[in-house]
């Protein structure tokens, strides 16, 4: 379920599984938005995430990439 847009990502809601079964929430890059400049800036919103600690901030668990 999509639950959000910004300019160069999608968020979802969706379910992880492993290692914990838990609602989280997916950012996603846009399609053909995936350039250097834009995964730079993905990247340095997750490490910027993931040294937060506030209850109304989101906790980054987990990120990756893949292929399509």
């Amino acid at each position: 379920q999509k639950i959000g847009e910004g300019g160069f990502g999608v968020v979802y809601m969706a379910e992880q599984t492993e290692p914990v079964r838990r609602r989280v929430a997916l950012k996603v890059i846009k399609l053909g938005m995936d350039t250097k400049e834009v995964i730079a800036r993905f990247e340095a919103e997750r490490q910027a995430l993931a040294m937060m600690d506030h209850p109304n901030i989101a906790k980054v668990f987990d990120a990756g990439a893949t292929e399509l």
